[in-house]
C-alpha cells in the first residue's frame, strides 16, 4: 500500500543504546537474515534519535587485525616495535618513504591508485596531512585537494574559505582554518565557524552541522535565520551573514568529520609504520587477511611485484598462515591451501613436539590427515623439501596413508601385528604446465612463482623495452596465459578469448582469435605458460589498447623482429634463446630501437 514501508531492513552496523530493556522505549521485532536472528526496533535512525536514544555505528575493520598480526610477526623476526612507536605519529620517515611516494598500497583508506597520486603530489610531512587528505578524497570535496596542495606548497594564498568573505573573517577564522589553509576541511571546522561568527553555543553549531549535512530543509531554514541574527549580533550585518552562511553551506555540505578522519588516519600511520620498518610482515598480514580467492592472487601478484620472495608452503617451514620468515620473505601458510584446513595444526602441534619430518612417510605416519588434504599439500609443494617427485607422492599417498593408519591403530593396541611399510619409489615429475595447474588448483596463484620465473634472463634482455616500427611504438611484456575461452557466435562460428597476466596487472578476455587463427597457433596460447607480448604503446609507454592474438604469437602484421621472441614456451627455453639471437642478425635500420 502506498505510504507504508514494503519491507523491513536492518543497518549493517548501527546499535541502539537504551538505559533498560529496549522494548521498554521502542517497539521491536525479530528478524531473520543470513541464518541469523536480531532484534531490530521498527523506528528508523532519525526517529530513535529525535526519541533521544544512542546510535552507535560499530563497524569491524580488517586493518585492526593486520596491524595485530604484523606487529607479532616483526617481533619475532626481531624487530623493536612498539605500541608507543605505533601511536606516535611525528615519525618523519613513515612521511617521507609510504605516504609522500604514495607507496601505499594495503595501506587502510589510501591504497587507490588516485589517493596515491594525490599523496605523491602532496609530499605530505604531518598528521594533519594526513587527516585532510582522508577528509578530502570523497565525491565533492576531492575538487578542492589540487588547491589545499597548492597551498600547502606556497603556490597560491590562502583564502579564508572564499575570497568574497576572506578580508571580513579572516581575523576571526585563521585559528580555526590555518592547518588546513582556509578551506573547511572538517565538519568541526564548521561548527567552530558557527560559534565565532554566529555567536552559537556548540549545541546550536551541531544542529546547523545536521542540517546542513543531512539537507533538511525546514530545519535549515530555521538556523540560517539564527545564523544571519547571530552575524548582525556579532558586528557583520545582514547582507554579509546571509553571504557567509550560503559560503559555509556550499563548503559543510562536503565536510567530514575530523574524528572519524584522524582514527582513519592513526590506523593509516600504524600500517604505514609497519611497511616502512618490516615490509614483510605487513605485506604477510595484508595477504592472509584476503578472503577471497582472486583478491589473494592478485595481492600475491602485487608482493613478487615488489621483489618479495613469496615462498611455497611447507610442512617443516610454514606456519598456519601466511608469515614473514625473513627479510624481504614471506612464506605460503598450510591453512591457506584448500582442503587443508584444520589439518594444518596437526602438523605444527607434531612439528613441535617430535621435531621436522625427516621424510614424506615418516611425515604422513606421524600425522595420519586426511587424504583429501595431503593431495592438496602435494600439489601446493609442501612436500617438496622431501626427496620424491610430486608425481611419486601422488601415486603413493593412499598406500602411505594406509600403512599409516594400521600403523597407529597397532600402537595403540587395536590391532595384533605391524605391518610393513611399503615401498616408494620415486617417478618422473608432472610436466611443469600440470605443476603450474595444480598449484592454481589449491592456492589460486603460483605458490613456487609464475610460468614467467622460468624467463626472467628473457625479461631483463626485453621486457619492457620499447621500439618503434613504422611510426607506431611497440614496448614488449613477458605474461602468462591464464585463461582461454571458447565461445560460439550467433553464426555458429568459433571464437576464443585469451586473458593474460603480466608482473603488473593483467589483461582479461582481451584477445580474440578465430578457428583458422586457433588452429595456427593455439598451442602456443595453453593455460599457465609464458609467453611474450607485443603491446602498442602511447607516447608515454603506457599500454594504447587493443591488440590481436597475433601480438602474442609469430605475428603477421608486425615486424619479424616481435615475431621472432614473440611465442616463448616453458617447455622450450633453448627456442627462445636462439629467437633471442636472430634479433641481431635483422639488417639494420629495419627498426628503430
Amino acid at each position: 500500500m502506498i505510504g507504508l514501508a514494503r519491507h523491513p531492513g536492518r543497518h549493517p552496523a548501527a546499535v541502539i543504546v537504551t538505559p533498560d530493556e529496549t522494548s521498554e522505549h521502542v517497539p521491536t521485532q525479530a528478524l531473520t537474515s543470513s541464518g541469523e536472528k536480531h532484534i531490530v526496533t521498527q523506528f528508523d535512525g532519525d526517529q530513535l534519535e529525535d526519541l533521544g536514544l544512542l546510535k552507535i555505528d560499530v563497524l569491524g575493520l580488517s586493518a585492526l587485525s593486520e596491524i595485530d598480526r604484523a606487529l607479532e610477526m616483526a617481533r619475532d623476526l626481531g624487530y623493536d616495535i612498539s605500541e608507543e612507536d605505533l601511536e606516535s605519529r611525528d615519525d618523519p620517515k613513515v612521511y617521507e618513504e609510504i605516504f609522500a611516494t604514495g607507496d601505499t598500497k594495503g595501506v587502510f583508506q589510501f591504497e587507490s591508485d588516485g589517493m596515491r597520486q594525490f599523496l605523491e603530489q602532496m609530499e605530505p610531512t604531518e598528521f594533519v596531512h594526513i587527516a585532510a587528505m582522508n577528509a578530502l578524497y570523497r565525491p565533492g570535496p576531492m575538487q578542492q585537494i589540487p588547491e589545499f596542495i597548492a597551498r600547502m606548497h606556497g603556490k597560491e594564498e590562502t583564502i579564508y574559505i572564499d575570497p568574497s568573505i576572506h578580508d571580513a573573517i579572516k581575523e576571526d577564522v585563521s585559528d580555526i582554518l590555518d592547518d588546513t589553509y582556509g578551506i573547511m576541511v572538517f565538519q568541526e571546522q564548521v561548527m567552530q565557524v558557527c560559534q565565532e561568527v554566529a555567536g552559537f553555543s556548540l549545541g546550536q553549531a551541531d544542529i546547523m552541522r545536521r542540517a546542513i549535512g543531512k539537507k533538511k530543509e525546514k530545519l535549515l531554514m530555521e538556523q540560517k535565520q539564527k545564523f544571519i541574527e547571530g552575524c548582525i549580533d556579532q558586528g557583520y550585518g545582514r547582507e554579509l551573514g546571509e553571504t557567509i552562511f550560503q559560503k559555509i553551506e556550499e563548503f559543510a555540505d562536503y565536510a567530514f568529520n575530523r574524528a572519524h578522519s584522524s582514527s582513519y588516519g592513526a590506523l593509516a600511520y600504524k600500517q604505514a609504520y609497519l611497511k616502512c620498518y618490516c615490509r614483510e610482515a605487513f605485506q604477510a598480514a595484508i595477504v592472509q587477511s584476503k578472503s577471497d580467492d582472486g583478491d589473494r592472487a592478485d595481492q600475491i601478484r602485487e608482493l613478487r611485484r615488489e621483489g618479495v620472495d613469496v615462498k611455497r608452503p611447507s610442512v617443516n617451514e610454514s606456519k598456519a598462515e601466511f608469515a614473514a620468515t625473513g627479510e624481504g620473505e614471506v612464506r605460503f601458510g598450510l591453512s591457506t591451501i584448500k582442503y587443508v584446513d584444520k589439518e594444518a595444526q596437526v602438523f605444527l602441534e607434531e612439528r613441535e613436539t617430535g621435531g621436522p619430518f625427516e621424510s614424506f612417510m615418516e611425515c604422513l605416519c606421524r600425522c595420519t590427515p586426511n587424504a583429501r588434504a595431503v593431495k592438496a599439500l602435494i600439489k601446493a609443494g609442501a612436500f617438496d623439501d622431501f626427496d620424491l617427485s610430486r608425481a611419486a607422492m601422488m601415486e603413493a599417498h593412499d598406500k602411505v596413508l594406509t600403512y599409516a593408519r594400521k600403523r597407529r591403530s597397532y600402537k595403540q593396541g587395536s590391532r595384533k601385528s605391524m605391518p610393513d611399510a611399503p615401498r616408494v619409489h620415486d617417478v618422473a615429475e608432472f610436466p611443469r604446465q600440470s605443476r603450474f595447474q595444480q598449484e592454481r588448483e589449491v592456492a589460486s596463484t603460483y605458490t613456487g612463482g609464475p610460468p614467467t620465473d622460468d624467463f626472467r634472463w628473457l625479461a631483463r634482455h626485453l621486457s619492457g623495452h620499447e621500439h618503434t616500427y613504422k611510426g607506431t611504438r611497440y614496448r614488449l611484456e613477458l605474461a602468462t596465459v591464464m585463461k582461454v575461452k571458447e565461445q560460439t557466435t550467433s553464426n555458429g562460428n568459433r571464437m576464443w578469448w585469451v586473458t593474460y597476466q603480466t608482473a603488473g596487472y593483467e589483461i582479461p578476455d582481451s584477445a580474440a582469435m578465430w578457428d583458422s587463427t586457433y588452429e595456427e597457433i593455439g598451442d602456443h596460447l595453453r593455460p599457465d605458460t609464458a609467453v611474450m607480448l607485443v603491446l602498442e604503446t602511447d607516447v608515454r609507454g603506457e599500454y594504447a589498447g587493443s591488440y590481436t592474438v597475433e601480438n602474442a604469437v609469430p605475428a603477421r602484421q608486425i615486424p619479424a623482429r616481435f615475431g621472432q621472441v614473440a611465442c616463448v614456451e616453458t617447455q622450450s627455453p633453448e627456442a627462445a634463446r636462439s629467437a633471442l639471437e636472430r634479433l641481431s642478425e635483422l639488417p639494420e635500420g629495419e627498426m628503430e630501437a
